[in-house]
């Protein structure tokens, strides 16, 4: 049994510029295919909250910054569809709804892919 080193695998220690232009690429692809996979009525939810996706090495995350309660709310309610279409995108998805008020509680669903290795 041989033995391989993987090291030319790993991440680079530094980041180019045009590695973070296709970053920034996928993002803008990832957001444009979210958007365009809800359905109207989460499609209306987002239109009135300010909202984000960012990609990392290994998690897709979106961060909604509701402002009102009754969006948070609505926010809330449409977790499970908002998972559904980010899944089409990574195994590994952080929804964050955050309410207007500091007062509020931040919600938070993160979903792991399962290992299905046997």
């Amino acid at each position: 049994m041989s033995s391989f080193s993987f090291s030319d695998d790993r991440p680079p220690l530094q980041v180019s510029s045009i590695d973070r232009l296709f970053h920034r690429q996928l993002e803008e692809v990832i957001h444009h295919c979210f958007w365009e996979g809800c359905d109207r009525i989460t499609q209306e939810l987002l239109t009135e909250c300010d909202w984000e996706l960012h990609k990392s090495l290994d998690c897709l995350i979106l961060t909604i910054h509701s402002p009102a309660p009754l969006a948070y709310w609505h926010m809330v309610s449409q977790s499970q569809e908002l998972e559904k279409q980010l899944k089409h995108f990574s195994n590994n998805v952080i929804i964050r709804i955050i309410p207007s008020s500091k007062d509020g509680i931040i919600y938070e669903l993160k979903v792991h892919a399962n290992d299905d290795t046997d």
